[in-house]
């Protein structure tokens, strides 16, 4: 997305999958959490835990939603609940550190090209009226 918007000239089509970007006026706060969360997980080290010690620490810091602690769950990998073999899929450093990039990308530029964003009917959080910009 963003290499459609600082170069609209050399992208044919974009395709975006799972949340893709939308105003955050239609999310109040949603930026100032994301940002609180991603420096939390900047400076946490799952290394010696269980993913069940995980999604605690997770739980206590963020509150019990289990639909959170679920998505939280996808960012990691282990073999098995037993494992304290837990390690991080992404990279929380780097995605910390291209957060406020993100968030502080001009509005004023724009992609007029051909453009897909899979929505699923059924999330809490997003619809597809978000989108219409």
């Amino acid at each position: 997305m963003r290499v459609a918007l600082s170069y609209p000239d050399r992208v044919q089509a974009v395709m975006s999958v799972d949340s893709p970007a939308c105003s955050f006026v239609e999310f109040p706060g949603y930026a100032d959490k994301t940002y609180q969360m991603s420096k939390f997980f900047k400076n946490f080290d799952p290394s010696g835990k269980t993913i069940q010690e995980v999604k605690s620490v997770m739980a206590s810091t963020f509150g019990n939603d289990p639909d959170f602690l679920k998505r939280i769950e996808r960012n990691f990998w282990f073999s098995d609940e037993q494992s304290t073999d837990v390690k991080w899929i992404a990279n929380p450093q780097n995605l910390f550190d291209d957060l406020a990039s993100m968030y502080e990308f001009p509005a004023t530029n724009q992609y007029n090209g051909p453009a897909s964003m899979l929505v699923n009917e059924k999330s809490k959080r997003f619809r597809l009226e978000h989108y219409s910009d």
